[in-house]
């Protein structure tokens, strides 16, 4: 009796380790990227989409921020339909009460902007990728208007020394159209290629053609393609297009100084190059992939070719 007692006690110790043992290696069995993801967000998941958590906070004393809205968005383009179609996709999500905010069917190996908004705060867009992890974690800090403004005053501090009032006239100059387009926190960003007054300033461009002739994106043809309707050959910057299902050259989508510039010909640009030296260009920006075109200047849709932005003095 003692022994079958024994050996019962065996098997049942040799039993639970087995099974502590199946448990342990279950457990340590890591996650693929698409289970973690249908964790936080259950349902469909589109291909090669992801997610973006994270928490926004005060920049100043950490607190974390409710109510704060959280917004991406992005071109989709159907390459099989000729010519090509695409759409604006947006998603959005609000912070909770700990600050908490997720966004599901975000993109992968595109890069987005990701632009949070809160009243009385300033904001900036923050730059993201999503890549094939699938979950990404994106903190943002904000800062309150009336802590920014009254960091930019000057307060004197003890023992500095009192000076006599000095009375200055000027007259306030508006920031330029180019600067309050927000050029500068795109190139910040570098979904594009830009070039600025400095660039332009170290080279002795001749004109238009040979300021784009460098630019990343931008291929000049100086063959049969660029030649006017008169016959004469004459340099004209293409971009790579999306036509057909294939890439091929296509004429880019101009814009002055935020309006469109129809160029539909060699001899449209010329009229262009002509208006405008480098001496007069104060900035370019260059977008020749989908999905980075700014909005504004966004029409890979109706004309499967992306988009060159002039900014004159």
């Amino acid at each position: 009796m003692n022994f079958v007692r024994a050996a019962a006690f065996v098997l049942l110790v040799v039993g639970s380790a087995s099974l502590h043992a199946q448990r342990t290696t279950a457990d340590s069995t890591p996650q693929t990227p698409a289970a973690r993801y249908a964790e936080i967000c259950p349902g469909p998941r589109d291909t090669d989409t992801g997610a973006l958590v994270g928490r926004v906070r005060d920049v100043d004393d950490g607190s974390l921020l409710p109510n704060a809205t959280i917004i991406t968005d992005w071109t989709e383009y159907n390459l099989a339909a000729s010519p090509s179609s695409g759409h604006r996709s947006t998603i959005s999500a609000k912070t909770s009460s700990g600050g908490f905010y997720l966004l599901c069917g975000v993109p992968i190996n595109m890069k987005l902007s990701l632009r949070t908004t809160r009243p009385g705060y300033l904001t900036m867009p923050t730059p993201v990728t999503l890549d094939e992890r699938l979950i990404s974690n994106v903190d943002i800090a904000l800062r309150r208007v009336d802590r920014a403004a009254a960091d930019s005053n000057t307060r004197p501090t003890k023992g500095a020394q009192a000076l006599d009032k000095v009375a200055v006239n000027a007259k306030s100059q508006m920031a330029s159209l180019m600067d309050r387009s927000g050029f500068n926190e795109r190139k910040i960003m570098g979904l594009g290629a830009f070039v600025t007054a400095d660039d332009i300033a170290k080279h002795s461009f001749s004109d238009l053609i040979d300021v784009l002739q460098g630019v990343r994106g931008v291929m000049v043809e100086r063959g049969p393609q660029a030649r006017s309707t008169s016959g004469i050959a004459r340099p004209m910057p293409f971009l790579k297009g999306i036509g057909g299902g294939h890439s091929q050259e296509c004429i880019p989508n101009f814009f002055v100084d935020g309006a469109q510039f129809p160029i539909r010909r060699v001899d449209d640009f010329a009229d262009l190059s002509n208006i405008y030296f480098p001496s007069a260009i104060k900035g370019i920006e260059v977008y020749s992939n989908p999905g980075t075109v700014p909005m504004q200047y966004d029409l890979f849709s109706s004309t499967g070719c992306g988009s060159i932005v002039i900014w004159t003095r």
